[in-house]
């Protein structure tokens, strides 16, 4: 039961750390690029950099939720025959 437990905080600690490296890499690649400088008096330019920041963010949060879905739909069938496993070991669950 120990070895179940150590391998789902194992496998959380490993996830967590792709998604944290992936919006980092995702903000520096969408994100930073289109910060705009403050400097900016023309109303249209202003308008013009505020459009590519939101257009940037959005961009950012659609390859981040597609990448979760992904790793949601790879881990689901881990974790559902994790869960069995153990509910098997405590004799709680038997099929």
């Amino acid at each position: 039961m120990y070895d179940l437990g150590f391998r789902r905080l194992t496998l959380y600690n490993g996830v967590t750390s792709l998604v944290t490296e992936n919006l980092d890499r995702l903000t520096k690649e969408f994100i930073f690029p289109n910060l705009p400088s403050g400097l900016e008096l023309d109303p249209m330019k202003r308008r013009c950099k505020d459009e590519k920041i939101l257009e940037a963010v959005f961009n950012a949060w659609s390859d981040h939720t597609d990448s979760v879905k992904k790793v949601s739909h790879t881990m689901k069938p881990m974790v559902c025959h994790s869960t069995r496993a153990l509910l098997h070991t405590l004799n709680v669950y038997s099929t």
